[in-house]
């Protein structure tokens, strides 16, 4: 019977160290991903240019087209060529951005209390080409009270119009 027991003891035994076992530690693989994108550059190559302005008689307004057209409203006039904004954005090709923009207003000296504020438009969205590039035409508006003196006014002495683009 002794012997029984033995033979038993290391049935067990052997069932044990070939049977299952429970796990102590496991593991599973993880998976990521990134989008890699060049950064965005924007840069001015054409001011707006609203050329010169004769004041009317009272408030008014002149306009530069996206095509650089100038038009005055009222008794104003316009003499020599106006010129929209115009941006040289690079990024990643075939990229669509959106564009928003924040008016100026032009001073002709650095402490100048005359200000003549300048409303900008232009396209919203637009994308990149195949090479990642692609040119912006900013609009703009002037408003005159009428009784601004006679001088070359700037942003530069203002407040300069923002361009933001994004993706």
């Amino acid at each position: 019977m002794n012997k029984l027991v033995k033979l038993s003891m290391v049935a067990i035994l052997a069932v044990m160290a070939n049977g299952a076992k429970a796990e102590t530690s496991a593991f599973a693989e993880g998976k990521a991903t990134v989008k890699v994108r060049k950064g965005l550059a924007v840069e001015e190559t054409t001011n707006m240019d609203f050329s010169t302005v004769t004041l009317g008689t009272g408030a008014g307004t002149v306009a530069v087209s996206s095509d650089g057209a100038l038009t005055p409203s009222g008794d104003y006039s316009t003499a020599g060529t106006g010129s929209a904004g115009v941006f040289d954005i690079t990024g990643p090709a075939n990229q669509a951005l959106t564009v928003s923009y924040e008016n100026g207003v032009l001073k002709s000296e650095k402490n100048g209390k005359t200000e003549i504020p300048v409303t900008v438009s232009g396209d919203a969205g637009i994308t990149t080409s195949d090479v990642g590039t692609v040119s912006l035409k900013v609009a703009g508006e002037l408003s005159f009270k009428g009784t601004e003196a006679d001088a070359d006014y700037t942003t530069e002495f203002g407040t300069p119009y923002k361009v933001t683009v994004s993706y």
